[in-house]
């Protein structure tokens, strides 16, 4: 084949090169590959990391990407001959950290408010020592914005973060720890006196 250049007819491209999922959530995407002209199906997918994106097949123009944890993987679609190849980034994120603030709600109780969280089934306050780790914790619903944690020692410093979660099927799916907030519970200015 002297003086003659064989170019590849084969192509295969995606219509995705990134994608960002929250945990739990999915998106479709679709592979066109190109076969000496034809519009051909078969190609094979990969991910490489399972345990953050997974997929609904391993063959086929279109898959599911599923989210399952927080992280990065990339999604390969690769021809029959494994040969010619295109991947997509995918960026898998927790549910986002809610804003918390605390305060005094009198001698002996600490008010915690927070921001809600689009999509949750509900949320967990916990109580911490100043190093973050959780000494106790309370489970709230979807609609929740306030907790207050009474019985509490007038002038001692307690600490607390939030997160949400969701369920799907009978998983739970965290959201990220709210920052670390903190308050004294301290008794009511006397008034009228």
């Amino acid at each position: 084949y002297q003086g003659y250049t064989i170019l590849s007819q084969v192509s295969i491209a995606l219509d995705a090169s990134a994608i960002t999922l929250e945990v739990s959530n999915s998106k479709s995407l679709t592979a066109t590959l190109t076969d000496y002209g034809e519009n051909g199906t078969m190609v094979f997918w990969s991910s490489s990391n399972t345990k953050v994106a997974s997929l609904s097949a391993k063959t086929g123009k279109t898959v599911k990407v599923s989210g399952l944890k927080a992280g990065t993987a990339t999604i390969t679609a690769k021809d029959a001959t494994g040969v010619v190849a295109a991947s997509c980034k995918v960026t898998v994120k927790n549910l986002p950290a809610p804003t918390v603030k605390v305060a005094s709600a009198g001698y002996n109780k600490v008010k915690i408010t927070w921001s809600g969280v689009k999509g949750t089934k509900g949320y967990r306050v916990y109580r911490c020592s100043k190093s973050g780790k959780i000494q106790k914790y309370w489970s709230l619903t979807s609609s929740a914005r306030s907790l207050t944690n009474t019985g509490l020692v007038t002038g001692s410093t307690y600490y607390y973060k939030v997160r949400a979660y969701k369920t799907v099927g009978k998983t739970n799916y965290w959201g990220d720890y709210s920052k670390l907030k903190y308050a004294k519970p301290i008794p009511a200015a006397v008034s009228g006196v």
